[in-house]
């Protein structure tokens, strides 16, 4: 079953290091974090539940969406984990998913984009487990993060093989 994380419970920081604000994609009333530069970073934990199927590959997906409506343009986004057990020390989510998002085409102009999907192989994490996500944009083609609106809205997990 897949499990949809929304850019709206995420902490996001900027590349001043203050806090990234939520903001309104376009005017159609749901929030995104707005990607203003590549040093900007959203995390979250995330409680792997006793119900996850931890012996398959995890699919991780990206969504998002522009203003820019060049189809030609694109965004490349990084998503690392680090997995921290009961009683072990948290640490900077540092680990790259197993199988890299590759670079994700625009489909227009407020067009939602789910990237092809990125994978943590079986076995990463165990049941109980929080897992600190980070997730960044690495490289973009065709946006300018200085003019173009770049909206992350949330990420999908699935657990299914």
């Amino acid at each position: 079953r897949p499990t949809y994380i929304p850019a709206t419970q995420f902490y996001l920081l900027g590349s001043s290091g203050n806090s990234v604000a939520l903001q309104q994609v376009s005017n159609f009333g749901f929030f995104g974090a707005k990607f203003e530069s590549l040093a900007d970073v959203a995390h979250i934990l995330f409680r792997v539940p006793s119900d996850f199927n931890i012996d398959t590959n995890l699919k991780i997906e990206v969504e998002w969406s522009t203003d820019n409506p060049d189809t030609a343009a694109s965004a490349t986004w990084r998503v690392r984990h680090r997995a921290v057990a009961a009683g072990e020390a948290f640490a900077v989510a540092a680990s790259d998913l197993d199988t890299l998002i590759a670079a994700d085409t625009s489909l227009g102009a407020w067009v939602r984009a789910t990237t092809p999907y990125g994978l943590v192989n079986a076995g990463r994490f165990e049941h109980g487990d929080i897992v600190n996500f980070r997730i960044s944009l690495n490289a973009v083609s065709g946006l300018n993060l200085a003019v173009d609106s770049v909206f992350f809205l949330g990420i999908s997990l699935n657990d299914e093989s």
